[in-house]
């Protein structure tokens, strides 16, 4: 039996509002800034030539090998707008993993130490690959090779995946030191996932909803992580496609919706009001001939009033075989569930689905509120689709609501309901029982 310890793979995700870049780091010391002759270049007028440094060191403690992150160049000469990690300044730390970096500018970083099957959970999906064909050179490139990375324009993801001399073999983009067939990958992710599954590793999270006009919780949404024993959380983003792949979707999904109808009974056991838990569907989920039977003996195992139930679909779901979607919608609404069309305004036909489909609701989405107070056509089109609604009796829902300044906006469209982090962060199942029972005590407070 080998019981030789594997090295440590340290990787540093770098991005920005477009990009994203992993790297595996194995070099002593990496310079950072926006000189073009630092080890990785950040494309940032706000970043200094010098900014920091990547040094590998090792702990006292464990004899483990990690990276130090220093403000500044070993030199002695700061930067300008600083070094924060997980959102304290600092000049000198010890990276852990997931411990989040900012340059003092759009761009962020996060540290990863990785295990063997890992690297499954970062790389792109293909969608996101697609997403990204165009990298801009200028964004990062790396001291031994930054003239033949920015030499050209732009790069596609399929020659940045590939193992060629045009990048530091010292300082790879992740996937390029990992010969490993997609098939390999997508067989260590299934297994990972299952069991994450087995082992209950993953947990949900609930973001509430508010309406404006009567002060009260009027939702919330449930959102699932995957608490990785050594990743720590991980977001949906990075698992539910490789879930969806693996064909690990459908149980996931079974597993979602029965713990979030659950915990929706349990507070209504506690005597807090009943309130609508709203569940994301995946399109496979929809597409699956046995979803709606599965739903139906969840509903009753969990003993929760269908009503209370409201289940998300966007666009994606209708793409495949909208017959089937239709008629499974048809299936769910004959069970006494809400129905949701997730991510309004996103796509060209969602005015089409929401008079064609039996949706009891819509979501505006969250990147047409992000521009609203810069885009004119946003701004019409939110109104718009907030006009429709109310004709259709269609409740609507503002998600992403993070400033003031969007949501005066909002109300003045009268969008009274809204969802985002300027009334909350997504909450463990606890924190939403104690933030369901403070507002309502507070609603009733005001009544009196």
């Amino acid at each position: 039996m080998n019981t030789s310890r594997q090295p440590t793979r340290h990787l540093l995700i770098i991005e920005d509002r477009k990009y994203r870049t992993t790297l595996s780091l194995q070099d002593e010391v990496y310079s950072i800034g926006r000189n073009p002759r630092n080890s990785i270049v950040i494309c940032s007028q706000q970043a200094s030539r010098h900014h920091g440094t990547l040094m590998r060191r090792k702990n006292r403690m464990n004899n483990e090998e990690t990276y130090w992150i220093l403000d500044g160049d070993m030199n002695g000469n700061k930067s300008r707008n600083g070094i924060y990690v997980n959102g304290e300044k600092c000049l000198l730390k010890e990276l852990k993993q997931g411990d989040l970096i900012n340059f003092g500018c759009e761009v962020n970083a996060t540290f990863y130490t990785m295990n063997n099957w890992s690297d499954t959970i970062i790389p792109l999906t293909d969608e996101q690959q697609e997403n990204r064909t165009t990298i801009q050179s200028k964004l990062i490139s790396y001291s031994e090779a930054s003239s033949d990375v920015r030499s050209s324009q732009s790069l596609n993801s399929t020659k940045i995946l590939n193992p060629k001399a045009t990048l530091n073999p010292r300082a790879t983009i992740q996937g390029q030191s990992y010969q490993e067939d997609q098939e390999s990958k997508l067989f260590k992710a299934k297994t990972a996932l299952q069991k994450a599954l087995e082992h209950e590793e993953f947990i949900l999270y609930y973001q509430p909803q508010v309406n404006l006009e009567t002060g009260e919780m009027s939702g919330m949404e449930a959102l699932v992580r995957w608490n990785h024993p050594q990743l720590g959380l991980i977001p949906p983003y990075k698992f539910i496609p490789l879930a969806e792949k693996t064909e690990l979707i459908c149980s996931l999904g079974e597993w979602i919706l029965k713990t979030a109808c659950s915990q929706n009974f349990a507070r209504q056991n506690l005597g807090l009001p009943p309130i609508t838990i709203s569940v994301n569907l995946s399109p496979y989920q929809l597409q699956d001939p046995n979803f709606v039977k599965v739903l139906r003996q969840i509903l009753k195992d969990t003993q929760l009033d269908p009503q209370w139930l409201e289940l998300e679909v966007t666009e994606k779901a209708f793409f495949s075989n909208p017959e089937i979607a239709h008629r499974t919608l048809l299936d769910l609404k004959q069970l006494g569930l809400n129905l949701c069309l997730d991510d309004f305004g996103s796509g060209s036909s969602s005015l089409n689905h929401l008079v064609k489909f039996p949706f009891d609701t819509m979501k505006v989405a969250q990147s047409s509120v992000k521009k609203l107070t810069e885009d004119k056509e946003q701004f019409a089109l939110i109104s718009a689709s907030l006009t429709v609604a109310k004709s259709l009796k269609i409740r609507a829902v503002a998600e992403g609501v993070e400033t003031e300044q969007q949501l005066n906006i909002l109300k003045n469209l009268d969008c009274q309901e809204m969802q985002g982090y300027l009334f909350s962060k997504p909450l463990k199942s606890t924190e939403a029982t104690r933030f369901t029972y403070r507002k309502t005590r507070d609603v009733q407070n005001t009544c009196f």
